[in-house]
């Protein structure tokens, strides 16, 4: 993806970089906006989840001093640089309220004597959450969708609010759910 400088598009893969904010575990909040150098964004139509990476060129030793250690959380909104300051669904990429989870940090690279490369890679919160709990209940005659936002709304489980879109189904179905992780849940019941 390029960094737009004004407003309009000028060239494909163009985006303006409205926030990008780290929540270190130790609480602070640090506002990278500056320092990206490149953001890349994987979606794919066989994964539950978006992942993405994020290169940084610090010049202060951000990084250094804040103790990153790969447990924080990263409020990021990108947008199409349509020349307004609305931000929708349509034209932008928004995580500032639910933000995405860091899980690793990428080995720093030293860029010259003042500077310092280093990449992060996030996730959302959803992937993560499925890696730490289990489905084990019976779904008895009800239609696929009421299952599956069960699994995706509920306080046990992954506690989604994001958008949710599905196509009804007509039968009710009996599924039990042996101690699954919820995407391998998911994924069963949509095969």
């Amino acid at each position: 993806l390029i960094m737009a400088e004004s407003s309009g598009i000028q060239y494909a893969n163009e985006f303006i970089l409205d926030e990008c904010k780290l929540f270190t575990v130790g609480g602070l909040e640090l506002d990278l906006s500056e320092l990206v150098s490149e953001v890349n964004i994987y979606e794919d139509i066989f994964s539950n989840s978006i992942t993405g990476d994020i290169s940084f060129t610090d010049t202060n030793n951000v990084m250094g001093n804040a103790k990153i250690v790969g447990q924080e959380k990263l409020s990021l909104r990108l947008a199409t640089p349509d020349g307004s300051d609305n931000y929708t669904r349509l034209n932008s990429i928004d995580f500032t309220e639910m933000p995405f989870h860091v899980f690793k940090i990428a080995a720093s690279a030293q860029i010259n004597d003042n500077a310092q490369g280093f990449t992060i890679s996030f996730t959302t919160g959803e992937l993560v959450r499925n890696g730490h709990i289990r489905v084990s209940q019976s779904f008895k005659g009800e239609p696929v969708e009421d299952m599956i936002k069960k699994v995706v709304r509920g306080d046990e489980l992954l506690k989604s609010k994001k958008e949710l879109f599905y196509e009804p189904t007509k039968n009710n179905y009996k599924l039990v759910a042996p101690n699954m992780r919820p995407f391998d849940f998911i994924n069963m019941v949509a095969r």
